[in-house]
Order: C-alpha cells, then structure tokens, then sequence
C-alpha cells in the first residue's frame, strides 16, 4: 500500500488517502494553542508547530520568539477559566477553496487555513490577541502542525 495523500494522481492505479480532519480534532488544536497561552508554556507551543512554522505574512518570521516577546510583556494566565475563542465558529478553508488572492503564500495543497474568532482579544486594556486567529494547519507524522500563525484585529 502507498504512503497516505491528501489528493491523487488519476494515472496513478491505486491511492492510499488521508481522511480530513474532522472539526472536533481542528478544534482540539486550537485548545491547546491557547492552553499554551494560558500557561505561558514555550514548549507545548513549540510541540503544535511544524518544524519551519513561520508567522503569515512575514518572511522568516518565527512564531517562538514572537510568543516569548509577548510573554514578555503581557500576562496570558489571565485568560485561565475563560473560553478564549468561539470554537463553533471556526471556519475551516481548503486550498483548493480559496482563489489565489485569499490564498496566504505559505499555504500549500493539502493544508488547511482556520479562521477563528478571539472572545479575549484584550483583558483589562492589554491586546492579548488579534480578533480572528488564523492558522495554517499542516498534516505531519501522522498529526496535524501548525504551519503558520496569523491574527486579524479590526476589519483586515
């Protein structure tokens, strides 16, 4: 049997592919993004990205020392008990869904764009987060990485 794919050649006689993710398993991701937050916890953050994880739209930007900036600055345990986003309204885009100007560079076929509204955007005058997440999900070893981060604030 093949290695798994998310899409087939037609010429090729036989086609092992992947299974979507499903919402639940998309929305488990986006938990542990903002537990990572909530904990200020490097590592864990580290563990959901992919290997050459960047931030959307800036070249080379690296989302472990974006997160340890913040950290720096802000205090993320204060998100703890609260539901930091709106699960059931995260939208989920393929590839194939958007034309090439919605389209974020760093995608690829087979990934996956989420979109996901921030219920705690700011805590007690402090930007915490912008007020949509965006990621990039890429499937990996058998799981799903985050490729990219991306957040949107205010009509972008």
């Amino acid at each position: 049997m093949p290695d798994s794919v998310a899409r087939s050649d037609a010429a090729l006689p036989i086609a092992a592919l992947h299974e979507p993710p499903d919402d639940r398993a998309l929305g488990a991701l986006v938990r542990r993004y903002f537990l990572a937050w909530e904990r200020e916890d490097v590592e864990a953050l580290t563990r959901l990205l992919s290997a050459d994880a960047t931030l959307l739209g800036h070249a080379g930007g690296r989302p472990i020392e974006a997160f340890r900036a913040r950290l720096r600055r802000y205090e993320y345990q204060r998100i703890a008990g609260l539901e930091p986003a709106r699960f059931d309204r995260l939208e989920r885009h393929r590839y194939v869904d958007l034309d090439a100007r919605q389209r974020p560079r760093e995608m690829r076929e087979g990934d996956l764009l989420l979109r996901v509204p921030v219920l705690v955007a700011r805590i007690g005058g402090d930007p915490l987060f912008g007020d949509t997440l965006v990621l990039l999900v890429r499937r990996e070893d058998e799981g799903l990485r985050v490729a990219a981060i991306g957040e949107e604030s205010g009509g972008q």
